[in-house]
């Protein structure tokens, strides 16, 4: 009788501490499970402000200068890069130090004088701390899932084309245009030019001028592309791509098309069915009418002026860049300029005032303003550093997983003409990073799902892929 209620007292024991374990590990997954959802909010916060930051890009401004350059953006950047630093591998770490020490080489090749040097060294400043907020919006992205920045991209799409409809065509821009005399640097001066050539003031939406808004919603959409799903998103996308561009009436909408069109068919590439050689002819044409019907519309006017060798935009874009990297190969092929703050780099290029005046459309503006990252590479790095660099880049898509270098170098490419500013700017890093991260998170996706199907296949199957 004893015997059986030790044994009885002894099983209850054992159920008692049973179940004690099963709190615990429950409680303990409820706790895990909490502090998941809280830093995967946290992380949302900070990319949503990063991305308004990105967009409006507000500098720090002290005596008429910049003190510190677009603080709206690398503010919450900067807190990704400090809570998910230990994400980032050496072998990451390892190109991005090399890039800089390339710079700090093309600096010290080629400066003469030692007032040079302070101007140069700010260059090299500025390209360190674009670099490093980049990194943090791409910790943040790549630990965020494609259905998150999805969604995110898209409610910023709707955004920007709500808010640039009720500027344009509901009289609310004074908000704006408020916000901007009071936050930047130099206000926006061409509403004269576009009224002029679409017959109203663009929308700017608190930032500095339409066109980068324009290139900020084209980000917007690229990274939407990348990482959405549905048979119509090609449709969707050339479709608010074709209320931006009307609502906003930047030539960047042409530029939004191309991308869309790379992505469009980087992500069926692998696809050999009928129905997506279908869809691709569907897209070529519905994109051809898009940028046909805007050219001979809101954009009729700058593309004619454009040919004529007369569109601002367009000579600080393509035209002065390109002469002034072919100037500067002349007097350094090896190193160029060396990488530069934007005054120390045009006294370099431009020995005589007269060098660049026959060129169409050539001002003392346009001389002291260059927005082409491509051409600033050659410029500031010459033959020589600017094949280096482009090695060292190629080095960091591969050590960051990206599994097709085309699309990744085609859409580098595309942001390298967007009028994003020189190579040591903070745009060009932050778009083209933020870009890459969504292309790892599509890899990612691809790869599980691989992953699920060979599970599913019993052994000895192939997968045809």
């Amino acid at each position: 009788m004893i015997g059986i209620t030790m044994m009885r007292f002894s099983y209850l024991s054992k159920n008692q501490a049973y179940s004690s374990n099963l709190v615990l590990q429950k409680s303990f997954m409820s706790s895990a499970d909490k502090d998941t959802r809280i830093n995967k909010a946290c992380n949302y916060i900070l990319l949503i402000l990063t991305y308004l930051g990105l967009m409006i890009f507000v500098p720090v401004i002290s005596n008429g200068a910049i003190l510190v350059p677009a603080i709206t953006y690398t503010f919450p950047a900067f807190l990704l890069l400090v809570w998910k630093v230990k994400k980032i591998t050496g072998s990451v770490f390892l190109p991005v130090l090399l890039l800089t020490i390339l710079a700090l080489v093309s600096i010290v090749a080629t400066t003469a004088s030692m007032a040079a040097y302070w101007d140069k060294m700010r260059g090299l400043l500025f390209f360190i701390y674009g670099l490093s907020g980049a990194l943090g919006l791409y910790l943040g992205i790549v630990s965020s899932t494609p259905k998150a920045i999805s969604n995110l991209t898209l409610g910023l799409m709707v955004f920007i084309i709500i808010g640039a409809s009720l500027e344009s065509f509901f009289g609310v821009s004074a908000i704006s245009d408020s916000f901007r005399e009071k936050f930047m640097l130099t206000p926006y001066f061409a509403d004269q030019r576009d009224i002029e050539f679409i017959g109203r003031i663009r929308p700017k939406l608190f930032t500095s001028e339409p066109s980068y808004l324009a290139g900020f919603f084209a980000l917007m959409s690229f990274q939407w592309l990348v990482l959405s799903d549905g048979a119509a998103k090609g449709l969707k996308f050339f479709s608010l791509t074709a209320v931006s561009g009307y609502v906003i009436g930047s030539p960047m909408v042409v530029v939004a098309v191309i991308g869309g069109f790379a992505i469009e068919f980087y992500k069926n590439s692998r696809k050999r069915n009928k129905s997506t050689k279908s869809k691709k002819l569907m897209l070529t044409v519905f994109g051809v009418i898009a940028i046909l019907l805007l050219s001979t519309t809101i954009l009729q006017n700058r593309i004619q002026e454009t040919l004529d060798g007369k569109e601002g935009s367009f000579v600080i874009r393509i035209v002065t860049p390109f002469y002034m990297a072919l100037l500067a190969i002349e007097q350094n092929a090896l190193f160029g300029v060396g990488l530069s703050g934007a005054e120390e780099a045009m006294d370099s290029v431009i020995v005589e005032g007269a060098t660049l005046s026959n060129i169409p459309g050539m001002t003392g503006d346009a001389i002291d303003r260059n927005q082409s990252t491509f051409f600033s590479l050659w410029m500031y790095f010459g033959l020589l550093g600017g094949c280096f660099f482009l090695i060292l880049l190629s080095k960091l898509l591969q050590n960051i997983n990206i599994d097709n270098k085309r699309i990744a170098w085609a859409m580098l490419l595309v942001f390298s003409q967007m009028g994003l500013g020189s190579i040591h700017g903070l745009k060009f890093w932050a778009y083209s990073m933020s870009f890459l991260a969504c292309l790892n998170l599509l890899d990612g996706v691809r790869k599980q799902r691989k992953d699920d199907l060979s599970k599913a296949i019993p052994r000895g199957n192939v997968i045809d892929g």
